[in-house]
């Protein structure tokens, strides 16, 4: 796997969870831990961020999973330095933009 491969196995995740619905933009709001990956999608309609309700089945949400370990450890590989979080913004022109957070949330051991 290489970086962009893991952006669109991440944005699959974003775009099945409103497959046929529309929006403006789709978030998606990852947190990282040790294996384990747990993200949030919501949808932007004009002011209203509506969350999702569909469940990505597993052929969807481990590739999902995986990508986002992917990028966690090659970015600390690259750069040394460690993601606690990560947040893919979708919008509906095709832009996406992707935000790293580097500071390990304090309910973590």
């Amino acid at each position: 796997m290489n970086v962009e491969e893991a952006y669109q196995k991440i944005a699959e995740r974003g775009l099945f969870a409103f497959e046929g619905e529309s929006w403006e933009k789709i978030i998606i709001s990852s947190s990282i831990a040790d294996k384990m990956v747990s993200s949030e999608v919501v949808k932007i309609v004009g002011e209203k961020a509506i969350p999702a309700t569909k469940v990505a089945p597993m052929n969807i949400g481990i590739p999902a999973t995986e990508a986002t370990l992917f990028l966690r450890d090659d970015l600390l590989k690259t750069t040394g330095d460690r993601i606690w979080t990560m947040t893919m913004t979708i919008e509906s022109n095709g832009k996406f933009d992707i935000q790293y957070g580097y500071e390990k949330p304090e309910d973590w051991e």
